[in-house]
Formats: C-alpha cells, sequence, structure tokens
C-alpha cells in the first residue's frame, strides 16, 4: 500500500510540474530591459522566444499602433525590429524624473505562427527618486538663529517640506523654523528660531515628493548638524 501511494504521488508531481510550466515553444518573453533605476532616455529591449513579424520588416521603424508593449505612464518614441525576435524601443526625450513606468504586452500579440504571449507580461522600471543629498549649516546671525541649507537632487517646494522635516535640539524638542521663499527649488534655506545649543538633528520623514515626479523620499533620513557661531 505504501508503495502505491508514493508511485501515486510521484505522477501527481510529475503531470502538475508539466501542466504548470512552458513548454519550450510557447511565445514568451525571455528578456526585458532595462529594470530598476534608469537614466536619460535608455532604450527598452525585448526579446522573444518565437519570431514575431517577417523578415521584411526588420530594420524598420513600427507604426504605434505595432509596437507589442504599452507604457503607463506613456512615453513618446520609436521603436524597431532589429531581428525578427528582437524589439527595440527609443524614447526621443528623456523619461519624467522621479517616475515609475510598466511596461505591458498588448493583449493582441501574436508570434508570427498566431500564438498568444505566455508567461510574464509586466516589467517595471524608474527614474531616480527624490533624494536629499546634503544638509549644512551657512551662516549665523546676530539674533543666535541658525541658517541651514538643504540640497537636493529635484526641487522641492519649500512649503510641503514643512509637513515633512523636523528640526530637534539636544534636548529633543522641536525647533522651529521658517523656509525661505516659496517657489520650487532643489536648495531650500531654513532659518531657526533662536538657538543656543551645539547641535541641531534633522528628521525628514518618508513621503515627500518633488515638484518633478511622484516618487519621493522613501526611508526616514536622520542627519546631525554641527552648528558653530564662527564662519569663514
Amino acid at each position: 500500500m505504501r508503495k502505491f501511494f508514493v508511485a501515486l504521488l510521484a505522477i501527481v508531481l510529475l503531470f502538475g510540474g508539466a501542466y504548470g510550466a512552458l513548454a519550450a515553444d510557447d511565445f514568451t518573453i525571455l528578456s526585458f530591459s532595462p529594470g530598476g533605476m534608469v537614466k536619460g532616455r535608455m532604450p527598452v529591449k525585448i526579446a522573444f522566444s518565437q519570431p514575431v513579424v517577417e523578415k521584411s520588416l526588420v530594420g524598420k521603424t513600427a507604426p504605434q499602433q505595432h509596437i507589442p508593449v504599452e507604457f503607463s505612464p506613456s512615453i513618446r518614441g520609436a521603436g524597431k525590429w532589429t531581428d525578427q525576435k528582437t524589439f527595440v524601443f527609443t524614447p526621443v526625450a528623456n523619461l519624467q524624473q522621479a517616475t515609475r513606468y510598466r511596461a505591458t504586452a498588448k493583449e493582441s500579440l501574436q508570434d508570427a505562427k498566431g500564438r498568444r504571449l505566455s508567461g510574464k507580461q509586466s516589467f517595471e522600471f524608474f527614474t531616480e527618486p527624490l533624494k536629499l543629498l546634503r544638509a549644512q549649516q551657512i551662516d549665523f546671525t546676530e539674533s543666535n538663529n541658525v541658517v541651514i541649507e538643504l540640497k537636493f537632487n529635484l526641487p522641492v517646494s519649500p512649503f510641503r517640506l514643512r509637513g515633512f522635516l523636523s528640526l530637534l535640539n539636544e534636548q529633543r524638542q522641536q525647533l522651529g523654523y521658517s523656509p525661505a521663499g516659496q517657489a520650487p527649488s532643489s536648495t531650500v534655506r531654513l532659518t531657526t528660531n533662536s538657538f543656543e545649543g551645539g547641535k541641531i538633528a534633522l528628521v525628514l520623514s518618508p513621503g515627500l515628493t518633488s515638484d518633478a515626479g511622484p516618487l519621493g523620499i522613501e526611508q526616514e533620513v536622520r542627519h546631525e548638524i554641527a552648528v558653530t557661531r564662527k564662519l569663514e
């Protein structure tokens, strides 16, 4: 009886695995690039397992309606088949900053034999999110106010920043501050209330976004600023 159940289990695993796996001649996407973070207008390259177009179409710019994938958000550009199985799409301009893109194969996509696409059909890549590059003291006023300069990789609204940025004194108490200006900028200056201590802790909460794109600060940022009253 035990041998019977062992044999039965082996049969179930064999046929179950075969049923769930892709066949060697299935129409699939073998590779997709880029992946992860990208810069500029990096081309998108898709390699399929089977021929998709006739040889006569290789090397020619594909009409928009015949591009095999759709981008969300949309990307302006042009594409062509470099061979019967490989499609390359090149954006006409740099991708939007701080943005996540998804490329999805069109439902109507078929290979040269009329087979529909199997396997993974959506892929993601993104441009660099908002980051705080530097925080430093740049001045100390006669009224004991510390002037701090924040440098971001993308423009930030000083008004929006107030909802995410905290300054703490050495007793871990909130230290009031006022940002300079209203226009979004990659350089934001803050003037603190009167301060007598030697260090200021800066805490930037996740969720702050730039006016350039929706991908914002992903994790809490902490930075300690040593305060000096005599700047060279």
